[in-house]
């Protein structure tokens, strides 16, 4: 994850560590998954073990325990 210019926009590069049979992928990054749906992937036919990367805007973090 690498912090772009704009607050909450990063640069992620990780692992796909699950594709379902809807076009859901998990990827994994330094601790944190992210799920893309195939209308995120722009096309792209993701598989396990595969790397990618994506901008991602305005990430926001909460606490659900508050």
């Amino acid at each position: 994850m690498t912090p772009l210019a704009n607050p909450g926009d990063y640069e992620i590069v990780g692992e796909v560590s699950a594709v379902f049979d809807d076009g859901v992928a998990h990827i994994e990054v330094e601790g944190f998954s992210f799920v893309l749906g195939s209308n995120d992937a722009a096309g792209a036919a993701l598989r396990t073990g595969q790397c990618v990367g994506f901008k991602l805007h305005q990430l926001s973090l909460w606490d659900e325990n508050i």
